[in-house]
């Protein structure tokens, strides 16, 4: 056993020189101030201007300070390899999916929505970057797999009913020329009898019927342009709204330029009534 060294006298191991704190006894008040003192950390606005809080002593959020640099061509391979090795793993994405992801049910506040909306409005102007959107859509729509999962997963979205709500008010569909002329036939033929439902609505097994009875009959009427339908599987939609009680009527872009065949088909199948 020796010593304190700050002159106290009591006794301690030989390892040490000091009692725990007594190093500080000879220390002159000034100095003992200038010792660093631990800061509290704090969350703050992220310094890129997203407008979103950062952790408790970060400035950025995580890829923020590099917002406005681009990668290499190398070092975006080499990220990409590592992605699709990463999330090839089941365990790594059930550890970010549903409940698990750290942002579930987190809604941003309007302000943030608005630094939001500016930022995606400023990116939409960029031609560079509406050229790389385009070419990955393209890309990814010539992969078979990756088109049916796109497919299916826009089925699937088109058949929530909060999806579908969402989706119309930010589309807000007009009836176009002969949309709008033909609804003017109908009028003429069966006036009050026929509702335009081409803006959504009114949908049907995740689909939206451009003209529905709404007179008692379960009958639908399509209008289709040849450009727009020309890869449509044949029947396709009549077999769907088939299954909800509807017979369909599909009407040609070309169909519209003569009247008086066209009247003669619309009553054939108004008059028509389905078993």
């Amino acid at each position: 056993m020796k010593v304190c060294e700050c002159g106290c006298g009591q006794e301690i191991p030989l390892k040490n020189k000091y009692v725990s704190g007594h190093n500080l006894h000879n220390m002159d008040y000034s100095k003992r101030s200038k010792r660093k003192k631990k800061t509290k950390r704090i969350s703050i606005l992220c310094k890129c201007g997203c407008g979103i809080m950062t952790k408790k002593g970060n400035i950025f959020i995580h890829g923020h300070n590099r917002q406005g640099t681009f990668h290499t061509e190398d070092e975006k391979k080499r990220i990409k390899e590592t992605n699709l090795k990463t999330y090839a793993d089941p365990n790594v994405v059930n550890k970010f999916k549903g409940k698990n992801n750290p942002y579930f049910g987190i809604k941003h506040s309007d302000d943030i929505r608005l630094v939001m909306q500016t930022k995606a409005q400023e990116r939409c102007k960029d031609l560079n970057f509406i050229k790389k959107i385009s070419f990955t859509t393209k890309e990814a729509l010539r992969d078979p797999v990756k088109r049916k999962k796109i497919s299916d997963n826009s089925k699937a979205m088109w058949r929530n009913p909060l999806c579908q709500e969402n989706l119309r008010k930010g589309f807000s569909t007009k009836p176009n020329r002969e949309e709008l002329f033909l609804g003017k036939i109908l009028d003429e033929m069966y006036p009050k009898q026929w509702k335009y439902t081409g803006d959504f609505s009114f949908m049907i097994g995740g689909k939206c019927p451009d003209f529905v009875n709404c007179n008692g009959q379960k009958k639908i009427i399509e209008y289709n342009g040849t450009y727009w339908h020309k890869n449509d599987i044949p029947g396709e939609r009549e077999r769907l709204f088939a299954e909800f009680g509807y017979d369909t009527l599909i009407i040609w872009d070309v169909e519209i330029k003569c009247i008086d065949s066209l009247k003669s088909k619309i009553e054939r199948f108004c008059n028509y009534e389905s078993v």
